[in-house]
């Protein structure tokens, strides 16, 4: 929870909704007798108490991740035991290089802000190989668009630097 908020803020920690926000995963949801599609960015919303974008009586009955060949994927995360802690950050990247150059990047994060995020501004990547300027540029990224929040267990410092951390690294062995 955000310290003296005057709403309710939580981080939000789950390791499945980055890995899907990375592949461009949709979500269908029933309710009121009608089925609807949407992407799953869609489904979240920056409330801790109501942070499903769902209307009363609706329930996310499937999840569609389209088929991406040529793509790699990973997801890590840091928490503070191995077991059953949930993540103080996590990230996603999905990305597909083509001759040593970047084609397209996907990059998600979780334990961070109060929903998963994925960033955008990542445009300017391709076409570009892997270097020291296409991660400051990620960097620059990540610092406009995460919001990272304090919580008892870890400093947003902390968090940040963890977070930027994995996204270098999954990016190199990915992509590298």
């Amino acid at each position: 929870m955000a310290r003296k908020a005057t709403r309710c803020f939580a981080a939000f920690s789950g390791d499945l909704a980055p890995a899907l926000l990375a592949l461009d995963a949709e979500v269908e949801i029933a309710g009121a007798g009608a089925v609807r599609r949407a992407p799953l960015a869609q489904l979240y919303a920056d409330d801790g108490i109501h942070y499903l974008a769902l209307a009363p009586q609706e329930l996310l009955v499937a999840v569609h991740v389209p088929a991406r060949p040529g793509w790699r994927a990973a997801y890590e995360k840091v928490r503070l035991r191995a077991t059953i802690d949930f993540a103080l950050a996590g990230v996603a990247v999905a990305v597909r290089c083509q001759d040593g150059r970047i084609d397209d990047l996907r990059i998600a994060c979780t334990g961070t802000n109060s929903f998963p995020l994925r960033l955008g501004g990542l445009e300017n990547l391709r076409g570009k190989p892997l270097d020291e300027s296409s991660l400051a540029l990620v960097d620059k990224r990540f610092e406009e668009q995460l919001n990272i929040m304090e919580t008892t267990v870890a400093s947003s410092l902390y968090r940040r630097r963890v977070t930027m951390n994995l996204i270098r690294r999954l990016l190199v062995r990915l992509a590298g």
